[in-house]
Formats: C-alpha cells, sequence, structure tokens
C-alpha cells in the first residue's frame, strides 16, 4: 500500500485526535456512495465495469492496490480522489515497468522476433489491455527495450567499466576487450540485441534502423576516442574498430568464447596502423 503523501497526514491525525472526529469518519466510512454527479468517489467501486472512477485498463493484477486505498481512506471527497490519483499513477508505472522488466529478459535470450506479445503478458501478469495502454506496439516495446539496454549495459556498464579500469583512451578501447571476454563467459550471455534485431528483420525496418542507430552510437564514441588519441582518420579507424567489436561478439555466441582475446591483439595493431609516423615507438 502506498503510504499516504505529507500533506494529508495531519489531516487524518486532526479527524481521529478526538471523540466526534472519530464518529465522523465513522459515520464517512459506513456511508452509502454517493449519487453519479456529486464529486464524490464511491468507497467502495466496482473493480470491473460500472462507473467506478478507475482507467479500464488496469489489470487484476492491480486490484489490491485500489483496495488498500479504498480499505483505509477517511478523508474528504477532496483527499480520495488525490491519493486515487496518486495510487492509479502508482499502480501505472508499476505496470510498465514489470512488462519492460519481463521484455528485457525476454528479449535478450530469445531475440526481439521470437518473443510474442501474449507470452510478455503471461509473464509480466498484466492484462492485454494493460500492455497497449503502455506500448501501443510490439515495437513500441522493442525501442523502449534498446533504450533500456543502451542506459544499463552500454552506458551504465561497459563505459563506466572501461574508464574504471584505464585513465586513457586507448587504455579505455582496449579494455573493451577484457571486458567482453568476460561477458562472453557469463550463464547468461546470448550475444548483441542490437545486431541480433538487424539480422532478423533488416535495416529498412524500424527496428533495424533503430538498432543501426545505437550501434553508431557506439562507433561514434569510438571515433572520439580515436580523435583523443591523435590517431590518424578516426572516422575510418572507428568503422573498422566496431568491425572487432562486432566480429567478437558474433564470434563468442558459440563459434569461439575465447575470441575477444584474440581480436584484441587485432585491435592493438589497428591503433598502430592509424597512429602517426612521428608517434611510433620505434622497437
Amino acid at each position: 500500500m502506498p503510504p499516504l503523501t505529507a500533506p494529508h497526514l495531519p489531516v487524518r491525525n486532526r479527524a481521529l485526535a478526538s471523540r466526534s472526529g472519530r464518529r465522523r469518519c465513522r459515520r464517512r466510512i459506513s456511508a452509502s456512495p454517493a449519487p453519479r454527479g456529486s464529486g464524490v468517489m464511491p468507497l467502495q467501486p466496482r473493480l470491473f465495469g460500472g462507473n467506478s472512477g478507475m482507467p479500464q485498463h488496469i489489470g487484476r493484477t492491480d486490484q489490491s492496490v485500489y483496495l488498500a486505498v479504498y480499505s483505509i481512506i477517511e478523508e474528504p471527497a477532496k483527499y480520495r480522489r488525490t491519493l486515487l490519483m496518486t495510487a492509479v499513477t502508482q499502480a501505472s508505472t508499476t505496470a510498465r515497468e514489470r512488462i519492460l522488466a519481463t521484455s528485457y529478459d525476454l528479449f535478450l535470450q530469445q531475440g526481439v522476433r521470437a518473443v510474442g506479445v501474449n507470452e510478455i503478458i503471461a509473464t509480466a501478469g498484466v492484462a492485454k489491455a494493460t500492455f497497449y495502454h503502455h506500448f501501443p506496439s510490439k515495437d513500441d516495446l522493442v525501442m523502449a527495450f534498446f533504450e533500456r539496454r543502451q542506459q544499463l549495459f552500454t552506458v551504465g556498464y561497459l563505459a563506466a567499466e572501461c574508464e574504471r579500469r584505464s585513465d586513457t583512451p586507448r587504455g579505455q578501447l582496449l579494455a573493451i576487450f577484457d571486458i567482453f571476454d568476460e561477458w562472453f563467459h557469463a550463464p547468461d550471455f546470448a550475444g548483441c540485441p542490437y545486431i541480433r534485431a538487424l539480422l532478423e528483420t533488416g535495416p529498412g525496418h524500424a527496428i533495424g534502423a533503430a538498432a543501426l542507430l545505437y550501434l553508431d552510437d557506439i562507433r561514434s564514441s569510438v571515433e572520439k576516442a580515436a580523435a583523443a588519441m591523435g590517431l590518424t582518420n578516426p572516422e575510418d579507424f572507428s568503422y573498422c574498430w566496431l568491425v572487432l567489436m562486432q566480429g567478437a561478439v558474433v564470434s563468442g555466441v558459440g563459434i569461439d568464447p575465447g575470441s575477444s582475446s584474440r581480436i584484441k591483439r587485432l585491435g592493438e595493431h589497428l591503433i598502430g596502423l592509424h597512429t602517426p609516423a612521428d608517434d611510433r615507438t620505434i622497437s
């Protein structure tokens, strides 16, 4: 049950502090629902259908939120309405997050094409109407999944871990393959969802086009690092580096789990090829 918000606590406490206040609260709780148009929400609404004041997209899994709210409310109508709307917002946010968290795991393990809407709905435990309220189509959910993946893995883990392991652009680029090696040996490793979605749908599909954009964000970050290192032709370097990264991931899925350490040596060679002649160390 969501806690009462601070502005309403003093009102409730004052109402219950006196005997007369308690009597008034009891009368309000036992009163019959107000007639339509009175501006007062009924204390015991019908959860499914009828003039309950609740959005029809709320699924059965969210019933408890409403029942909990109505079981403790002892306030005038304006406070009941505020608290109920707070509960509605929290229930809606929780449902959306549950759908996104469920699809995140399913998409990573099976790919965006293999997972159907019905499987997501059943696994997340939401109503179909709830799903389509938050995500009008499966493509909309996939786009949200891509964004979540970038936040959690590309930026939140990969980039942050590279910066933690090295304080130089060169060291950070090479650290990618050390992190990949650990990632490839994780029990839940299933490849890159962007590459997989691109291969499943093609660049002409909205999902494939979005996957390309996220991959290009990675390439752009590599290009900036190459420029900071003073390498020749940073753009060309970044495309070559992305090929190394993608090749390592594809090989790591099952062909060669140890591919990352081998491709790291190619990365060192690529850096050497793009290092200006005057900066090369002659051994």
